[in-house]
Parts: C-alpha cells; structure tokens; sequence
C-alpha cells in the first residue's frame, strides 16, 4: 500500500453528480456507464495502474468505496471523489472484497483502519525480506495496532501478494553498478509492488 496523490473530480463526473442528486451508486454504474469507466480509468492512472489496497496490476478493476457503501450509503459519501479507490474486481482473497466483508464502523470512526487516500502507507509499513508488509519498528503502540488491523482487513499477507513481494525482493540481489535499482523500476514497470523500490532504496545495504 502507497499513497495515492488522487487529482481532481472531473468536469462530466461533478456535473452528472450535480444533476441527479438522488441516484444510488447502480444508477451511476448502469446508467452513466461510459462515463463510470472514464472515472475508473482516470483513478487507475491516478494510481499508477495498480491497486490502491494491494498495489497489484489492475486487470478487472472496478471502484472501490473505502467507506463502505453498506456502512456509510449517504450520497455525499457514496459519490464523494475522494472516497473512491479502484482495486480488482472479483478478487475474494484480498483487497476490497475482504474490507468489506470484515470491516466495521469502528474501524473508521475510531480512525483505525489506513486510509491511502488521506494518510502515507510509507509511515505505517515496511516489508520483510520474505515478502511480508509489516509495521514499521518505529511506530507507536496506537500505531501497529492500526497497522496491524489495516493489514488484516486488506489480507495483505495472503500467499499471493507475499509470493509476487518475494520475487521482486530476490531480483534485487542482481542489482549492481551496472544495473540499478532506477534501470529495474523502469523495466519491471507494469509489475507494480512500486513501494518495494523505496524498502530496497532505504535498506539496500541489507541486500
């Protein structure tokens, strides 16, 4: 997980929300389709083409609320920009699927779980060299807690994203002077996991 730098509303989007105040989201999805897929492919770039939960390629992607929509179904908040996170679709096994089958309203109200969006995954979370994202040893007891949870609603951990983590992690060991980390960033660009750079950058003298 990375923070997403997510940009402005778009005119079409604000104007179509402006213009049907009371739609539910399937009103949008159905009935504005073309439109709902300019937004997802605009957050996805936002995104850098990955999940804003998993940082996994985007493939089947679909928008995610980070505030639930069963939990929070006001409109303001099912149509608020900034709630919106695209991550794979019809993935059970980790990511958004996962949020929202676990999650629950003290998870935000008491601000617990990890918002991208608003707050830097990069304070929170550092990885082991077996391809886990654990809490950074920096962080406060109130902190791990919430990382710790932000992991678990998200399985994080699950063997897939720790498998993909792993791979990368041991190309490093090829890195030299006459191939740097910069040159591996730009050839393995589509193959996400970006907040594994700056784990390498920050302790490549464990490599």
């Amino acid at each position: 997980m990375r923070k997403i730098n997510r940009s402005s509303p778009s005119v079409e989007f604000s104007k179509w929300v402006a213009n049907n105040r009371t739609a539910q989201w399937g009103d949008f999805v159905k009935n504005a389709h073309d439109l709902y897929l300019d937004v997802r492919d605009l957050l996805g770039q936002d995104q850098d083409g990955v999940s804003g939960y998993t940082e996994k390629p985007l493939g089947k992607e679909h928008i995610d609320h980070f505030k639930t929509r069963n939990l929070f179904p006001n409109p303001q908040c099912v149509f608020d920009w900034y709630n919106f996170v695209v991550d794979e679709r019809d993935e059970p096994q980790f990511g958004s699927e996962v949020k929202d089958t676990i999650v629950d309203i003290n998870d935000y109200n008491s601000n617990i779980i990890i918002n991208p969006i608003v707050e830097d995954p990069h304070y929170f979370f550092t990885y082991s060299l077996n391809g886990e994202i654990i809490p950074r040893p920096s962080l406060s007891d109130v902190e791990k807690s919430r990382a710790i949870r932000t992991i678990e609603l998200f399985n994080l951990n699950h063997q897939t994203l720790v498998s993909c983590r792993a791979d990368i992690i041991n190309f490093f060991q090829c890195l030299n002077d006459e191939y740097t980390i910069d040159q591996m960033e730009n050839d393995w660009r589509n193959s996400g996991f970006y907040s594994l750079y700056d784990f390498y950058r920050e302790n490549k003298d464990a490599f």
